[in-house]
């Protein structure tokens, strides 16, 4: 491209600004096709979300009430265990929210008003005088005082204000407020979310991909209680899944070569090799060993049974 130069002289600083301005125009236009290509060339990927909020309703006799709630902090000895902030106030009314605090663990919810801020931190915080979840969990239950206690459960709901018990309605069954999701994008318009595998965080990521055949590599711990046996131990393997043209899911299947719940461990070999990875995995307690040879090429992978169970 030709660039004409004005009629009149240009001082060296204003030619390096024109030379400075045009590069900078250049280079943004370039870095914007490069994110557009990337973005669309970078197919298939794994994305995650993490939720920390949610809203649901439930109604205490004639009366609709609008929940608001949000994560606070992690149990240290269950990862699924949790505090939560929350705020309700009654549907189409004009009433200032009333706040709570409260815990979930095992789709159980329980939600205080507590007048007392010391007590009100101690439960956000988990300073509970006990070592264990189980017992936070029963500690929390029977906590007191408290002039307004909600719980929902996928068993029941119930409400007791100032002593007295009432009966709760919500259509919800999970009452989660902190979740990963994760998502296999497929195409700008397609995704796939992992969780309808199976319902934990596989952290995911794609390894190699051919025609219609996609292979994830996966790696987790194997126990939300990170106290006891498996408490620091991990599932690891690989998830080879094939989809439709349409983005549907054809077939899926789960090739493990860790896992603490399930008694497996692995020896990697041929570490060197850039198209070809292979396990030999061997289950604790029988004789039965099998070796896993992924063809990354191809997205293939083969499983072969070399010595049997005990009879």
């Amino acid at each position: 491209m030709k660039i004409h130069s004005p009629p009149f002289k240009l001082s060296p600083t204003a030619r390096r600004l024109q030379k400075l301005v045009l590069g900078l125009f250049l280079w943004s236009g370039l870095l914007l096709i490069s994110e557009g290509l990337w973005g669309q060339s970078n197919l298939p990927r794994v994305e995650r979300m993490e939720l920390t909020e949610r809203q649901f309703f439930a109604s205490v006799g004639d009366q609709a009430v609008d929940f608001s709630l949000r994560f606070y902090a992690s149990s240290r000895y269950h990862r699924a265990i949790y505090s939560v902030q929350a705020r309700y106030s009654p549907k189409d009314k004009e009433e200032a929210p009333q706040q709570l605090v409260g815990l979930y663990g095992l789709n159980q919810l329980w939600l205080f008003k507590l007048n007392d801020s010391a007590q009100e931190h101690a439960l956000l915080n988990f300073k509970f005088p006990s070592n264990h979840y189980w017992e936070d969990l029963e500690y929390v239950e029977a906590l007191h005082p408290h002039t307004d206690k909600w719980f929902f459960s996928d068993s029941g709901h119930y409400r007791i204000l100032n002593g007295k018990q009432e009966k709760v309605i919500s259509e919800e069954k999970d009452f989660w407020v902190q979740k990963t999701e994760e998502y296999l994008l497929l195409s700008p318009k397609d995704s796939f979310l992992l969780q309808k595998l199976a319902p934990w965080t596989w952290n995911a990521e794609v390894i190699s991909t051919y025609k219609e055949r996609i292979l994830l590599h996966y790696q987790y711990p194997s126990r939300a209680h990170v106290m006891g046996q498996c408490g620091a131990g991990e599932e690891a393997g690989y998830l080879l899944l094939s989809f439709s043209e349409q983005g549907q899911l054809q077939e899926w299947k789960n090739y493990p070569y860790a896992s603490c719940n399930e008694g497996i461990y692995s020896e990697e070999d041929d570490p060197a090799q850039l198209t070809t990875i292979r396990h030999q995995v061997y289950h604790q307690g029988t004789d039965e060993s099998w070796l896993l040879q992924l063809d990354l090429k191809l997205c293939l992978i083969k499983n072969k049974l070399i010595t049997p169970k005990n009879p």
